[in-house]
Parts: C-alpha cells; structure tokens; sequence
C-alpha cells in the first residue's frame, strides 16, 4: 500500500528479498575496511555464484551480517557499530610472520588499501587544521572545506567507479599531492595552519616533530625518524624552524603510509 515509492522501498526491503541486504553490508563493509567481503562489489547474482561452489569465509560473513542486518531492521548504525567493533576491524595490517595476499583474503590481518580521494582529502586538511573539523565545526569554514575538497578531486580524480579496486594511484595524483595547490596551501606558513602553530608553540624541536607525527599519521615518531629529522632542524631559529616543520609536514602528506589505510 502507498505511493509508489513507498510500495518500492517495501518491496526491496522485504524480508524474503536478501538481495538489498547482502549489497548493503557489502558495501559498508568496503567502506570500512577499503574491500568489500565478495567482489565485484554490486554483483550478487546467483547465478555468478553457484550453489555448488563452497562459499568462502567472505560469503559466509556476508551471509551471516545480511540476516543479521535484515533482523536488526535494516539498522545502519547497527551495521556499522558491529562492524567495527569486530575483531577484524581492530587487527593491524602488520603482523609477526610475512603477510601475503592469503592473510588478507583469509581476513587474518586488516588489510592495506589505497584511501580513495575523498579521504585523501579529507585526511590532508584534517592534518592541516589546528582544531578538529566536524559537524559541530562553524559552517564558513565547513563550507571552505567542502570547496577546497570539490577542486581536489577535481583534479585528483574521482568519477565513482571502481574505487575499491586495488591500484596504487596514478602519476598524476602523485604529483598533485606533490605539487598541488592543496597540500602548498595547507603546509605553509599561516597562523591558521598546524604546521606554523606547532613550529609556535613546540617547547623545542623534538616536540615539534612528535606533534607533526601525530597530527598527520596520529603517531608518535620512531626513535630512528627523531633522530633524522633532529638533524634536519638542529637550527633553532624560529623562522627556520617554521619552513623546516613545513618540509616535515609536506615528507609526511606525501609518504607511503599516509596514503593507504592499515
């Protein structure tokens, strides 16, 4: 009974469809963990997945937190909140013995993936900012963010498709992150920028650098990393030290680590 749009959404959400369920869940587990539990990620079509085929330790979660999503009422934030509470979700993509694609597949250690371009953006101007940046954060600068997001990907690159497939970037966005008017906004020297706030503020340069670290991969330098760059900012001029901390901050946003999700 309804509208047509009404009588839609009880169609596709009905009980005896397992259809929008097992799509649901795939894909917020993609967007969770960066690939989805069965690929390709929106077929799942039965007859690409015949019965006669043991199904996999990915068919059998999603099998599982479909009835589950189903039972809950179609409960996003139920789905995402047992998801991530997950052992799982909490496991590091680092391990004690050599991980290879078998350990990912099996779900035995998180795995590495590419952050797709909206998170690169949304990770480098959260790094840049002195506070953090949220729904309660003032509405201009919200909305400077959803801009300066919009010409990121602009030329980054992000059309929707494929974006959970497992590639490593283009040259092109490399360079954009090397050279882009994003990250060169964002390191230089601004009293609205973390990079000069630390550089300000840091009692000295070891703090300085702990505190890069942890606002752009939220962790603290290894010994080997202190030392390094210690010896890169080993003069205590102030304004040095702000266009060294802008180096720091730029080797950071571009590195490796930075880039892919663990």
């Amino acid at each position: 009974t309804g509208e047509r749009r009404e009588r839609l959404a009880a169609w596709v959400t009905h009980q005896q469809n397992p259809y929008f369920a097992r799509a649901a869940v795939n894909r917020v587990w993609a967007n969770l963990f960066g690939t989805p539990l069965v690929s390709p990620i929106d077929n799942l079509d039965p007859e690409d997945n015949p019965s006669d085929r043991p199904p996999n330790l990915g068919d059998r979660v999603l099998t599982q937190l479909a009835k589950e999503f189903i039972a809950h009422g179609y409960d996003l934030r139920w789905l995402i909140r047992t998801i991530a509470t997950s052992r799982v979700y909490q496991l590091a993509s680092s391990a004690e013995f050599d991980i290879t694609e078998a350990h990912e597949k099996a779900w035995a250690v998180y795995p590495l993936v590419r952050l797709r371009p909206e998170q690169v953006s949304g990770a480098t101007l959260q790094a840049a900012s002195v506070s953090t940046m949220n729904a309660q954060t003032h509405i201009l600068l919200r909305l400077m963010k959803f801009g300066q997001e919009n010409n990121f990907l602009k030329r980054y690159g992000d059309d929707g498709n494929n974006e959970f497939e497992e590639h490593g970037g283009t040259i092109t966005q490399r360079l954009i992150l090397m050279n882009g008017q994003l990250v060169s906004e964002k390191i230089k020297q601004n009293p609205l920028n973390s990079s000069t706030r630390i550089a300000w503020l840091a009692q000295d340069n070891a703090k300085a650098i702990e505190a890069a670290y942890l606002s752009v991969l939220t962790r603290r330098p290894t010994t080997a990393e202190s030392e390094h760059f210690l010896k890169f900012m080993k003069d205590d001029n102030t304004m040095n030290r702000m266009q060294k901390l802008e180096d720091i901050y730029w080797a950071l946003v571009n590195s490796t680590e930075f880039a892919w999700g663990h």
